[in-house]
Parts: structure tokens; C-alpha cells; sequence
């Protein structure tokens, strides 16, 4: 199931048997990739088709090669601990194939909360306001409502990327739920209904 599915990072082969890992500086020419780092062959692989899954590295997202994070810190500030002007204050899953049949009240419960903690999530502005639907939606503070996704997928010339900006990395070795969102969002892109909805 995996064999047509690369990857740069080791902990994504041991979750994906049968992966290919791969030398930091090649790209198989079609097929999936699962990388942390988003560089000019990475676009070039998904313009001529290719499709990729971003796992931002911790709390990293944002840094340069990077997609952009939003601002301020990554932590939660509900009602009525919502002080400041940045934060998050809850989050929105959409049904998604990528996500499996995960299930989920519409928001991230407590299962996610390793995944959340001390995660940046990719800010949305650069794509256009409105242009992009998250998969997963983190909502921004009330000071400033900014657009903030955790895990959304967007048309890079004939291919796809899918990125993730959970904590999948620092939790892979003890959270069922990494391993199983590592599996079904790799198997979405593997799989033949690969538009990004």
C-alpha cells in the first residue's frame, strides 16, 4: 500500500512499511511525498503532479521554506481566560477523507490535546481570505479573528499539498492518534479521490 509513498523522515517509514526513504536532495518523479521541510523541488514535484503532506516541525512552522504560522503564541485563550490579542480559542474540523472516519463532534477533543499543545497554526492570509476551507480550523482570538488553520489542502499547479501543522512528530512514538492521522492522510493522497475539497 505504501511503496509509492516517499519520505525524508524515518519515523514516517517506521508508520508506513513498505515507504521509500529517501535521500534529502531527491524526489521521486510521481507518486506521494511526506516531508517537514517545503523547498523549490518540493513545488516542482507537486506542479508536474505530485502530491505532498507537510508536517510543519513542531513548533517551527513559519520559519524560513516554511509556510507562513500565525501570529502570537500557540496557546488557547477561551472565554473568559481571553485576555491579549493573540491565541487561539477553539477549533473546527470539517468532515474530510484525509482524516479517515475519525470521529469528532466538529472540534478537536481531548484526544488532540498533545497534538495542539505548543503547535503554531499555519495563518491563511497568504492563500486569500476565503479561498481555503481548513480541514481542521483553529479560531482565532476575538481581539483579532485572524484565519488559522491546523491541517488544510490546496491545488500546487497538477498536484496537491496537504499540511499539517500538529505536533505528529514529537508525538509518534506514544500517541495512537499521530500514527493514525499520519496513515489516512498519506492513504488520501495515495488514494484516487485526491482533490482537495
Amino acid at each position: 500500500q505504501w511503496n509509492s509513498v516517499a519520505t525524508r523522515l524515518p519515523w514516517v517509514a517506521c508508520l508506513l512499511p513498505g515507504s521509500q526513504l529517501m535521500q534529502p536532495a531527491a524526489l521521486p518523479h510521481t507518486g506521494v511525498i511526506v516531508v517537514d521541510h517545503l523547498d523549490e523541488t518540493c513545488v516542482a514535484f507537486m506542479a508536474r503532479g505530485g502530491r505532498a503532506l507537510f508536517i510543519a516541525p513542531g513548533s517551527a512552522a513559519g520559519s524560513p521554506a516554511l509556510l507562513p504560522r500565525g501570529k502570537g503564541e500557540p496557546t488557547y485563550r477561551s472565554v473568559p481566560f481571553n485576555m491579549g490579542q493573540y491565541g487561539n480559542m477553539g477549533t473546527v474540523i470539517r468532515t474530510h477523507s484525509a482524516l479517515g472516519e475519525l470521529p469528532h463532534d466538529g472540534w478537536c477533543d481531548i484526544c488532540f490535546a498533545p497534538l495542539l499543545h505548543g503547535a503554531y497554526p499555519f495563518a491563511m492570509r497568504p492563500f486569500g481570505d476565503g479561498r481555503l476551507d481548513p480541514i481542521i480550523r483553529s479560531i482565532g482570538h476575538m481581539a483579532s479573528m485572524e484565519n488559522k488553520a491546523y491541517l488544510f489542502a490546496i491545488s500546487v499547479g497538477k498536484g496537491i499539498l496537504l499540511a499539517c501543522s500538529m505536533k505528529l512528530a514529537e508525538n509518534a512514538d506514544r500517541d495512537p492518534l499521530a500514527h493514525y492521522l499520519v496513515r489516512h492522510m498519506a492513504a488520501w493522497l495515495n488514494g484516487t479521490r485526491r482533490q482537495p475539497s
